[in-house]
């Protein structure tokens, strides 16, 4: 009995259900309908899309080329003038007079400042006096002393008065000389800090002096360069004052002695300023440019890509298909210089380099190259 009722039991859901979707037939299609339109509305996009190709990107490309390259060592060091010093008085004095202006330019024996020699002069005054008188006494000690009249010894110490008298008038002089203090050399002077009545104790700043027609040039080198940098080698050196200009200077001295402490080389180099351009005091970025040239791989700077696992550059190549795409390449670069750097592994000469648009790649993307050139290289002249 118990299979009969199971497969009565069968028979009666299979009639509810039939009679359930001719009940609900209509529905049902329309939500089948519903579903089937939302998916195709989804995915015919995608399908779309999956089949169409990217575009491609608008890149600026160069050839890499190879050229002489000479090897340069790099360092910083600091600029100043051959010719700079502090004025000051070697004697004490009220300042009574002050002939120049801050920033004036002077020449060589220009007076400055006067301190006051009134105690000067007149010790001055005495001491010709008693010359004179001195001088007198000694004529008529040699006219008695030719007719011995007179000892030998007493003209002697006539004589001896006369040195000593005039010694103390070249003394008084010195000192009036001293306290007319003038420029030792022609340059152009600072910011005066002294006034009128002031009292200057010896070795008192009074303003400075500069000649920069000539330059100094001083910086140090690790002692691993000791073979390679001599005297007469070429520097090119900037400032951040003119960061699109390069000076140049000749190395004129090189410290026998290696620092005990840093182990560096002391170094200097020397160079004209005839435009007074360049001050004393300013900081200078210097390259040392070696005797030996090489020929090396140089693309703009502005190719190189650096990232945390290297520098890298953009290859312009062709897939299967021989589309434009490009190929990102990892290379070790060198020497930086003149907007363009050189690259000692990784490109060869005639591949073309992406130099802008690289923000927009990855590996493998397609691209167009450009005709416009882009910014030019900002010119870097060495000035003498």
């Amino acid at each position: 009995m118990a299979p009969v009722s199971v497969k009565n039991s069968f028979h009666h859901l299979l009639r509810r259900a039939i009679r359930y979707y001719k009940l609900f037939k209509t529905p049902i299609k329309w939500f089948v309908v519903i579903v089937g339109l939302a998916i195709g509305y989804k995915l015919i996009p995608v399908i779309i899309l999956s089949n169409m190709k990217p575009p491609s990107v608008m890149v600026n490309v160069e050839t890499a080329q190879e050229s002489e390259w000479a090897e340069e060592i790099k360092s910083i060091g600091t600029i100043a003038a051959v010719q700079a010093v502090t004025i000051s008085p070697e004697v004490g004095g009220s300042v009574v007079a002050i002939h120049f202006e801050s920033g004036d330019k002077v020449s060589e024996g220009t007076k400055l400042i006067t301190l006051n020699d009134a105690a000067e002069q007149a010790d001055l005054l005495r001491y010709k006096a008693q010359l004179e008188i001195s001088k007198l006494t000694l004529d008529r000690s040699t006219k008695l002393s030719s007719r011995e009249v007179e000892a030998r010894a007493r003209y002697d110490e006539k004589k001896a008065k006369v040195d000593e008298t005039e010694a103390l008038v070249a003394q008084a002089s010195a000192v009036i000389e001293k306290k007319n203090i003038q420029a030792p050399f022609s340059g152009n002077l600072g910011i005066r800090q002294i006034n009128l009545g002031d009292y200057l104790q010896p070795g008192t700043s009074i303003v400075t002096l500069t000649n920069s027609d000539k330059l100094f040039i001083n910086f140090n080198l690790a002692e691993r360069y000791a073979n390679v940098v001599k005297v007469g080698q070429k520097i090119i050196f900037s400032v951040d004052a003119y960061k699109n200009e390069e000076f140049e200077g000749v190395i004129t001295t090189i410290d026998p002695q290696i620092s005990k402490d840093a182990r560096n080389i002391a170094i200097q180099a020397s160079a004209d300023n005839k435009n007074h351009k360049l001050q004393s005091g300013m900081f200078g970025d210097i390259r040392v440019v070696l005797p030996t040239d090489t020929k090396a791989i140089t693309v703009n700077e502005t190719a190189i890509d650096y990232g945390l696992y290297g520098s890298s550059v953009y290859i312009v190549d062709k897939n299967e298909a021989e589309e434009l795409i490009a190929r990102k390449q990892f290379v070790k670069t060198g020497i930086q210089r003149q907007g363009r750097i050189a690259i000692t592994d990784g490109v060869k000469a005639g591949e073309q380099i992406v130099t802008a648009g690289q923000l927009k790649l990855n590996n493998g993307a397609h691209i167009s190259i450009s005709d416009d050139k882009g910014p030019a290289t900002p010119p870097i002249t060495p000035k003498q």
